[in-house]
């Protein structure tokens, strides 16, 4: 309330869900997709309101079982790459499965295939601004960025209950 419905250039979230409005479509769109393939992206403009979009509306939705089918609900796990997409990811994938994160990618969608298998709910991971891959490469985190690209691109064959939302400004696409 002492916000408002704008929050001016911020991004809205999923707390925000309740005064975003104006993208169902598009939210419909993404869900369409997200229901037979592992990876979507979202690609747009800067300012577009990509962030907005995966975060208030498609991951929100996601969560609350928009995808249809089993699982019935999701768990979501949200990062922005930074330098270290790989760190970002295993720290918040270890908070959602309770153990440390194995360090190959393959081995990685098993766990979490295993995870999603066991307590019934799915895992979708947003990754918003992937261009920071490019834009705060560290060089000597090469070995780490080819594998958490790596474990992205599995996710986009992964079994059921598994999937992931990818952010990125379209000049860098």
């Amino acid at each position: 309330e002492e916000r408002g419905p704008f929050p001016g250039l911020d991004k809205y979230d999923a707390a925000d869900r309740d005064v975003f409005f104006g993208r169902s479509a598009e939210v419909a769109a993404i869900l369409e997709v997200a229901r037979t393939r592992g990876l979507v992206g979202v690609v747009g403009l800067s300012g577009a309101g990509k962030s907005s979009l995966t975060r208030a509306g498609v991951i929100p939705a996601i969560e609350e079982g928009a995808l249809g089918g089993w699982p019935p609900k999701y768990r979501s796990v949200v990062v922005t790459p930074g330098r270290d997409l790989m760190g970002a990811l295993s720290a918040e994938l270890e908070k959602v499965i309770g153990a440390p994160l194995a360090k190959h990618p393959e081995a990685i969608v098993e766990q979490l295939s295993a995870e999603v298998d066991a307590r019934g709910e799915g895992i979708v991971v947003l990754v918003d601004q992937l261009e920071e891959v490019v834009l705060k490469h560290d060089p000597k985190k090469d070995e780490d960025r080819t594998r958490a690209l790596d474990l992205l691109a599995r996710l986009a064959d992964a079994p059921a209950g598994l999937r992931a939302v990818v952010v990125v400004r379209r000049d860098f696409f």
